[in-house]
């Protein structure tokens, strides 16, 4: 029966996967310009997936312009969406907290509102474009944080990962994409932007189609064909760099001087204000005995299949294994608005993490902030609620302290804490 099961559960995904994704996107020239739609549609075909576009992309219009623009309106209502990309006028969701309240944030809810009345699982995909090639020479002198591309570029993620939190919506990274590329030195040779300084280059939508990819199929892009007018080693660069912020290992520490708000975006960040299901987990060995962390977005039922013909539908389960070896480990994730699969290796044959005594490090809480201190060689903190779901994965990158904000109130906490020789510690926080 157990294989039965096994192979109409994978006849099903195989379904899930093949089904075409309705994606409706709504922008300006940051999207048309070298027909981001269609190239995304040949980027999906090349791996065997579906995808069906639709656009209202007017020249230079913002959020503003879209929510009174009959063309929009009506797309938004003519077909039941997967998937809506709002992308705003490439400076507004850089400016001022104190103008991006008047002039963006009403005009954003207003087109998602529109969506969501049309149909509640459309996932609404906020488009976070990249920063200009030298900052914004507009708005610089009376707003200097966007004077540099990197300011520029950390200004419109705050702004669109706001935008994101307010609508529950998902957001497209395409910026920090973009800042990996421009940054990790290697291909020097790519231009991402146009002549202009602010509008891509075919090197540039190619990345921003790839980071779409990500955001759809919630999937890393595997050696896909379609290269547009790329050399192929130049296509299969651009494809890893949108893999990268995806990774779980992905993240981001950007700190925001002007509203003293600190961000560590990591792939949990792109979705978890949306309504697609993701799933996803992480583990601990202890010999035979795995503790399963969920780690999973919007979820309502799960199913674990532990790789030796044991299943569990807990929600983050501990499973005893009763002989050492390579383990598949697969996690379903079943929700509201669909399902999500994920499988990941688990090798037994050698204890990757060694249990450790906490030493001289202090961990503390005080009005739901937890407080790390003295973490010489320490290189990464989990933070885990009592059910095993992950709350935070923070890299520490050779801080001595950290403060972290717990965005909900918990009564209890899990800490987790690894070292660079790979040994960890656990400890309860009560709160």
């Amino acid at each position: 029966m157990r294989i039965l099961s096994i192979i109409a559960m994978l006849f099903f995904l195989q379904g899930v996967n093949a089904q075409e994704r309705k994606v409706l996107f709504i922008g300006n020239s940051y999207t048309y310009v070298n027909d981001l739609p269609q190239m995304l549609t040949n980027l999906a075909a090349s791996t065997g997936r579906l995808i069906s576009t639709d656009q209202s992309t007017p020249g230079g219009y913002r959020f503003l312009n879209h929510v009174t623009n009959t063309t929009t309106m009506d797309k938004i209502f003519a077909e039941q969406w997967d998937y809506v990309v709002l992308q705003a006028q490439s400076q507004e969701p850089s400016w001022s907290p104190s103008q991006l309240e008047t002039e963006v944030f009403p005009y954003a809810k207003q087109l998602a509102d529109s969506i969501k009345k049309n149909r509640a699982c459309s996932e609404i995909l906020f488009y976070s474009t990249w920063g200009r090639q030298n900052g914004d020479d507009m708005n610089c002198d009376e707003w200097p944080p966007v004077c540099t591309f990197e300011g520029m570029n950390d200004r419109l993620t705050i702004g669109y990962y706001t935008m994101a939190e307010q609508n529950n919506a998902a957001v497209a990274p395409v910026g920090l994409a973009w800042k990996v590329a421009r940054e990790d030195g290697l291909f020097s040779n790519i231009n991402y932007y146009s002549s202009d300084g602010s509008h891509p280059s075919v090197y540039g939508t190619y990345l921003t189609a790839c980071v779409f990819y990500n955001s759809i199929f919630k999937k890393p892009i595997d050696n896909a064909s379609f290269y547009s007018s790329l050399a192929e080693d130049e296509a299969l660069y651009l494809q890893s760099v949108a893999n990268s912020v995806f990774e779980d290992s992905f993240e981001y520490f950007l700190s925001d001087t002007i509203t003293n708000i600190d961000y560590v975006f990591n792939r949990n960040y792109w979705y978890e204000n949306g309504v697609s299901v993701l799933a996803n987990f992480d583990f601990l060995q202890n010999g035979l005995e795995v503790s399963f962390f969920n780690t999973s977005i919007h979820g309502e039922n799960y199913s674990w299949d532990f790789g030796d013909y044991s299943e569990s539908n807990e929600y983050a389960p501990i499973y005893t294994y009763s002989v050492t070896g390579q383990y598949n480990v697969t996690l379903i994730n079943f929700g509201q608005c669909g399902i999500d699969t994920t499988i990941k290796t688990i090798d037994l044959t050698t204890s990757t993490l060694t249990p450790q005594n906490q030493g001289e490090i202090d961990v503390w809480s005080k009005n739901y902030k937890l407080y790390f201190n003295h973490l010489g060689n320490i290189i990464t903190i989990d933070i885990f609620d009592i059910n095993g779901k992950l709350v935070k994965n923070i890299k520490v990158e050779n801080r001595d302290s950290l403060t972290y904000q717990l965005r909900q109130q918990y009564s209890s906490l899990i800490i987790r804490i690894i070292n660079t020789e790979g040994e960890y510690f656990t400890e309860k926080i009560i709160l």
